[in-house]
């Protein structure tokens, strides 16, 4: 079917049970779909068929040590990330999360789309030049699409007092250390009780989520305006105070 962009794998050139579907997704996977459905029936205890059926049973593994359970294992796992990897949520989710992490915390959804379209396309093109090999998930054309966004480069923004972000506790101490031209005779600059003046030290965050809540709202007129602020997570009183003795 030339029109479809499906391919037909026929065996003995006749069309049933055993006929397999090739075709390409709007991703760029390749799938092979037989042409078969598997109906699997739920069995009361003493009661025999309870009327419920499933079609396209999950593969159970046996729990016998073994080669074919290590491929399966394999197998599986590899099913699982691809699915999570090329799940319909995962561009604009990504999107979402890196634009907060490198430019503003409030992206519009305009510029969400933007980057989500170049992470599946693996293409972003502006100003006559090419980001990307236009494969899905293609960081290049993401990070391009990040950074040279309109949103993330119009001097205009800048008066509007919803866009930018806040910066992290410790790049703040990093800046200071850098505008006043630091320098350290020793191997590595140790620094102590970080954490509990500032709220935030390198690879001490508490949790798998890292330091920020990205949907985190504070009080006042941010929260009030239903704007986001994820390092504010870090900003209490004390650190707040903390940060501006030093």
């Amino acid at each position: 079917y030339p029109d479809s962009g499906i391919t037909v794998h026929l065996k003995n050139d006749l069309f049933d049970s055993t006929t397999a579907f090739e075709f390409l997704d709007k991703k760029g996977r390749r799938f092979f779909m037989k042409n078969s459905v598997e109906t699997v029936q739920v069995h009361g205890v003493t009661s025999g068929y309870t009327g419920y059926s499933f079609r396209n049973a999950p593969h159970f593994m046996s729990f016998v040590p073994s080669e074919t359970t290590t491929r399966d294992a394999q197998f599986e796992t590899e099913a699982t990330l691809d699915h999570y990897f090329y799940h319909d949520n995962t561009a604009p989710f990504l999107a979402t999360r890196l634009i907060q992490r490198l430019v503003i915390s409030n992206p519009s959804p305009r510029y969400i789309k933007t980057v989500a379209t170049a992470f599946v396309g693996g293409i972003y093109e502006t100003g006559g030049n090419s980001f990307g090999r236009g494969k899905y998930g293609d960081m290049a054309a993401t990070i391009a699409a990040i950074y040279l966004d309109r949103e993330a480069r119009s001097i205009v923004l800048d008066s509007d007092p919803s866009n930018g972000s806040l910066r992290e506790p410790l790049l703040k101490v990093m800046s200071v250390m850098r505008s006043m031209n630091f320098f350290s005779t020793y191997p590595f600059i140790a620094m102590s009780n970080v954490k509990e003046d500032i709220g935030q030290m390198v690879h001490e965050f508490e949790s798998v989520f890292s330091f920020f809540l990205p949907e985190f709202k504070p009080y006042g007129r941010v929260g009030d305006a239903s704007l986001v602020s994820p390092e504010g997570t870090l900003l209490d009183m004390p650190k707040i105070v903390g940060m501006l003795n030093g």
